[in-house]
């Protein structure tokens, strides 16, 4: 962490566009003669970088978030920004209590991999993938686990056609579940931190018929693509060795695993968009995360 702040201080940058920069270690290759980025390897930051540490604290005292919400708000967001990280490794005790493979996808693969393993300051909600026929564990565990943990956390089940592969998207649903964790105060309409879980299936999987022949297709490792849904409601199938091998990450202090090719599956999630560049700026002049 200190070698990223001086980093950045030797540079001279000042966070622009919200880009947080990488130490030279964690990076797979310099940047090009044409100007762009490459990166390698997701950067194993076992905490998440302090992106306001080369402003001056009297600057940041002065904020008043004039003109935006307590989402872009980079003082009111600091109790949020503590429960979604705890948030992210309660389900991660989930996972590993269940036995779930649980994958970050969205804007955690880009904190993971784009944003030195922190999470945009702008963003609510984690996402990760789990197998289809691991959401039938959820189902049966969520009333235990919810009773147990008196609503400090929570699971909540969607209602929807997970189990089905439909083609018309008003049909479709992209979370199959939320993983809750309980805020002390209310923001707005957000009375919790929450992670989003989404399925994806392996190739030749009928959830809807048989949920085992997909867990068989799994564990014997008898499927060569990986199929899921895009921020459009689109159906992807990609190839396994996108996915896999699992990489070691981070999320915002928590460790995960990452899939094998990070750009490419972000490109299918977010139709080509590019989310190498982020889509907020910070004005230091009232310390609100503005969209560009």
């Amino acid at each position: 962490v200190k070698a990223a702040v001086l980093l950045l201080l030797m540079t001279g940058l000042r966070l622009l566009r919200g880009v947080i920069v990488r130490a030279p270690s964690q990076v797979g290759t310099t940047a090009t003669t044409s100007g762009v980025r490459s990166y390698g390897q997701y950067p194993q930051n076992e905490e998440p970088i302090d992106v306001y540490a080369n402003i001056p604290l009297d600057v940041r005292r002065s904020w008043n978030c004039s003109g935006c919400g307590w989402k872009e708000c980079s003082k009111q967001r600091v109790e949020f920004d503590e429960k979604l990280m705890t948030c992210f490794q309660r389900w991660a005790n989930v996972t590993e209590e269940l036995n779930i493979l649980s994958v970050p996808i969205f804007g955690s693969l880009i904190a993971a991999y784009y944003r030195n393993a922190t999470m945009m300051h702008w963003e609510y909600d984690h996402d990760v993938w789990v197998w289809v026929h691991d959401v039938v564990a959820l189902i049966d565990h969520h009333t235990m686990y919810n009773e147990k943990h008196n609503g400090e956390s929570w699971i909540e089940i969607i209602e929807g056609d997970w189990d089905k592969k439909i083609e018309d998207k008003k049909q479709k649903i992209m979370r199959v579940a939320r993983f809750h964790y309980l805020l002390s105060r209310k923001h707005g309409p957000y009375s919790s931190a929450y992670m989003d879980i989404v399925p994806m299936y392996p190739d030749a999987c009928d959830p809807q018929h048989n949920m085992s022949h997909c867990r068989q297709l799994v564990e014997s490792d008898e499927y060569t693509t990986v199929e899921f849904y895009n921020k459009k409601y689109q159906s992807i199938a990609v190839s396994k060795s996108e996915v896999f091998p699992l990489q070691s990450c981070y999320v915002n202090g928590v460790h995960a695993t990452c899939p094998a090719k990070p750009a490419q599956i972000l490109s299918h999630l977010y139709s080509g968009k590019d989310v190498a560049t982020p889509d907020h700026t910070l004005n230091e002049t009232t310390g609100c995360w503005m969209g560009v």
